[in-house]
């Protein structure tokens, strides 16, 4: 299971546990208000312990909270995985005064816009690394599946929205569970009903908490 190193999430910590841990000898390096989940997230070091020792340490000021981890998650399947072309019925840009009929959330690296392009649908992109949206095959491949898949209807004056989350980007430090919760809350502020997450990775309980917290509102991940 790897994870940041030096690095542990926690969320919605009160202003007391949050003090306490500073006393404790924790610093904090950033904080974010996820909007769209309910949830503050706070990413916290201390420079003398390892890992284990800080979450058990946190654990323990604050039971309540969620303290875990920023482990770090992988695409699924392989890089030479490619998806299959779009269906043709579904191909060509959207109609002038289409009507949107589907939204679609994918939480990736970034996708070319050129194989996404050749249906009728519209792309929101968003990137949460740093570099920012970084188009690569896999994420691109996932665009073409829901591109394949998404219109279903034969009428030529439907249309759809893919809202493509990039948690990767060029750097070192992609594919996170801190960035995978800010992408989960983005999608929610888009009202985004369907999500999809081709990745693998450990059990990370601040993830799993997003993911409850969506599902409580109606939201599929």
């Amino acid at each position: 299971a790897l994870a940041t190193r030096g690095e542990v999430l926690a969320t919605n910590l009160s202003d007391k546990a949050l003090a306490a841990a500073q006393r404790a000898g924790f610093t904090i390096v950033r904080r974010t208000s996820l909007d769209g989940l309910g949830l503050s997230l706070v990413v916290l070091q201390h420079a003398d312990w390892a890992l284990d020792k800080m979450i058990d340490q946190l654990r323990r000021l604050a039971p309540d909270a969620a303290i875990e981890a920023d482990h770090i998650f992988f695409t699924s399947g392989t890089k030479a995985t490619r998806a299959a072309p779009p269906n043709p019925a579904a191909r060509g840009p959207a109609p002038a005064g289409a009507k949107t009929t589907w939204r679609l959330g994918i939480i990736d690296t970034g996708a070319a816009t050129a194989a996404s392009g050749r249906s009728r649908i519209n792309i929101v992109r968003r990137g949460f690394a740093s570099g920012g949206f970084v188009p690569s095959d896999h994420g691109t491949a996932v665009a073409e599946i829901a591109a394949r898949f998404g219109p279903s209807e034969p009428s030529a004056r439907t249309a759809g929205i893919l809202f493509i989350a990039d948690i990767f980007g060029a750097g070192p430090r992609g594919g996170s569970a801190e960035q995978m919760v800010r992408a989960l809350a983005w999608l929610a502020q888009q009202n985004v009903p369907v999500t999809n997450i081709s990745m693998v990775g450990p059990y990370n309980e601040i993830v799993a908490r997003a993911i409850a917290t969506l599902g409580r509102r109606g939201f599929l991940v």
